[in-house]
């Protein structure tokens, strides 16, 4: 289910937030999956439409949400995944997951190689969960009608751009939240991520990823791992279902 609580032992939720568990998958795994797989999916496919054969980049893309749009712009018919990572020892693992090219963002010129491997045109659609600092570039490497899905803000919320860029390049930059939804307008959210989704979990064409598993009574433990940023994937708890 998405829902809130996610510390806790039981929680209630609407039975639209439900969704059946793979038979393959554990629960752990299982819960790794609704909150980052419907962000991406949200932003992906309702809020950015992406076509067939266009080219995907996305910022962060060791975080849940990142492999989980991975996995997403792959299976709805990227014709390029690109992924930035400051990590070189995530490289592999981000290839095994679906992407074409991990580039280290901290690398000055790294816009360059976007450019590049797109033959000067560059991306169809940005899935940022990095913010302000890496905004100007995000938008440099836009092709022309390209869209900037802003997902998350982890460098910072603040930020200024060229507008004549947005202008000359008939870009879009498109906020995701559902902080702001109701509750009607999430559920449809959960509706389609089952529709376009839960069959590619089941047959294996798309996995969630846990990185680590936590017992319950070790939450301080697993939030100390997470600030570390050493994981690919999610972080998950064993409740012992």
């Amino acid at each position: 289910a998405r829902s809130l609580g996610c510390f806790a032992q039981f929680v209630t939720c609407d039975e639209r937030a439900l969704m059946v568990k793979p038979p393959s998958v554990s629960w752990p795994t299982a819960a790794a999956i609704p909150n980052v797989f419907i962000t991406a999916h949200d932003a992906i496919v309702t809020a950015g439409v992406l076509l067939k054969g266009e080219t995907v980049l996305i910022t962060a893309g060791s975080s849940g949400v990142g492999i989980a749009a991975i996995q997403i712009a792959k299976f709805m018919g990227a014709s390029k995944v690109l992924v930035t990572s400051r990590s070189p020892s995530k490289k592999a693992k981000i290839h095994r997951l679906g992407a074409d090219l991990v580039i280290n963002s901290e690398r000055p010129d790294w816009t360059d190689e976007v450019m590049e491997t797109t033959s000067g045109k560059g991306v169809d659609m940005v899935v940022d969960q990095v913010g302000s600092t890496l905004l100007a570039a995000n938008l440099k490497i836009l092709s022309i009608g390209g869209r900037l899905l802003t997902v998350g803000r982890n460098a910072g919320s603040i930020a200024s751009c060229d507008l004549d860029e947005i202008a000359r390049k008939n870009a879009k930059i498109i906020g995701t939240s559902f902080r702001s939804r109701t509750k009607e307008q999430v559920y449809v959210c959960v509706d389609r991520f089952k529709e376009d989704l839960m069959d590619a979990f089941l047959t294996g064409k798309v996995v969630s990823v846990v990185d680590r598993c936590f017992k319950l009574d070790a939450i301080a433990e697993a939030q100390a791992y997470l600030c570390s940023n050493n994981h690919v994937g999610k972080i998950s708890f064993d409740l012992n279902f």
